[in-house]
């Protein structure tokens, strides 16, 4: 690249063929100075006003995933692509509420992927739930019957009055098995007679399910804004 000196302050810069990535102005200032060095270039501040402070927009997310995390919950992280029967499983025949602020309204129709890879994954989720069901059935194969989970989400609609895609976020949450811990010397005896039964570790689910609660919730909106379905075996 070679530079002539032209009127004024201006400079006439000729930039070789082979160079495509210097398109504009700021382009040939950026390699002047790495040709330079940036070490030799004196640093001064920026002589436009800085913008006021910001709140984080993760703050309030963080704030929830630390408290329900510290209530002894774990975060999941489900697939947002879904089967079209959970979509219609789980919708929601109650209004979803004012919108949060920066959030998209919770409406539209499902968006359906072009390409899916099965039809398990084949539509954008619109709630929590189905996720986090899985969540809970694949927990109670492996035996484990106490489950406490959470999850941060969007889901997603296409509005189709004016063809753009909705984006609005969600806490759900599942809690199923004992209201509190067993004790040490329980769990031994829980073991032991499932050896002398012969049965799995993941034992009856019908007589697992007698003395447990199964509890689902789902935040939409505002906090006040909230389905829940409580079901006991």
């Amino acid at each position: 690249m070679t530079a002539t000196a032209g009127l004024g302050e201006a400079l006439i810069a000729v930039i070789p063929s082979w160079r495509a990535d210097l398109e504009i102005e700021s382009d040939v200032a950026e390699e002047v100075a790495r040709v330079l060095g940036y070490q030799k270039i004196p640093p001064i501040l920026p002589h436009t006003a800085m913008p006021p402070y910001l709140d984080s927009p993760l703050g309030v997310r963080d704030l929830v995933r630390q408290t329900l995390a510290g209530a002894g919950l774990t975060e999941v992280v489900t697939a947002a692509l879904i089967a079209p029967r959970q979509v219609e499983a789980f919708r929601s025949a109650t209004p979803a509420g004012p919108a949060l602020p920066g959030d998209d309204p919770a409406e539209g129709r499902t968006i359906r992927a072009v390409n899916a890879l099965s039809s398990e994954h084949a539509v954008l989720r619109q709630q929590l739930l189905a996720g986090l069901l899985q969540v809970v059935a694949l927990n109670l194969h492996q035996g484990r019957e106490d489950v406490a989970i959470f999850e941060i989400g969007k889901g997603y609609g296409y509005d189709e009055a004016s063809g753009l895609i909705r984006e609005w976020w969600r806490l759900g949450f599942a809690l199923t098995g004992a209201s509190q811990p067993q004790k040490c010397k329980q769990r031994h005896q829980a073991n032991a007679d499932r050896q002398r039964r012969g049965a799995p570790d993941i034992g009856n689910l019908q007589r697992r399910r007698r003395n447990k609660t199964f509890f689902v919730g789902v935040f939409a909106g505002r906090p006040g804004d909230q389905q829940q379905e409580r079901q006991r075996g």
